[in-house]
């Protein structure tokens, strides 16, 4: 129970990470003053987020499947390093 708790957290805090940066880059964008940018990548055939810079306009929007995906990274962020500690102990 206490490692699903450590988990949850983990991916959480990837997914706060995720809404952070789509408010943090597009006023970056608009700082190095670029003008007019469309950003919309997708993962099989589901779109992670879009970014769109017009002037000194830009809208944000996240999606259900670039919230999922960096809750999913979160959590295998969190075994990866869980294990590479182990390792480092030699605790395996």
């Amino acid at each position: 129970m206490h490692t699903a708790l450590k988990l949850a957290k983990n991916g959480f805090s990837f997914f706060i990470l995720y809404l952070g940066l789509l408010f943090i880059v597009p006023m970056v964008l608009l700082m190095m003053n670029v003008q007019q940018i469309d950003i919309s990548p997708a993962v099989l055939g589901h779109l992670l987020f879009s970014i769109q810079v017009d002037g000194s306009s830009f809208t944000a929007h996240g999606t259900l499947a670039g919230s999922m995906i960096s809750f999913g990274i979160g959590v295998v962020v969190y075994v990866l390093f869980k294990r590479m500690v182990r390792l480092a102990k030699g605790e395996v």
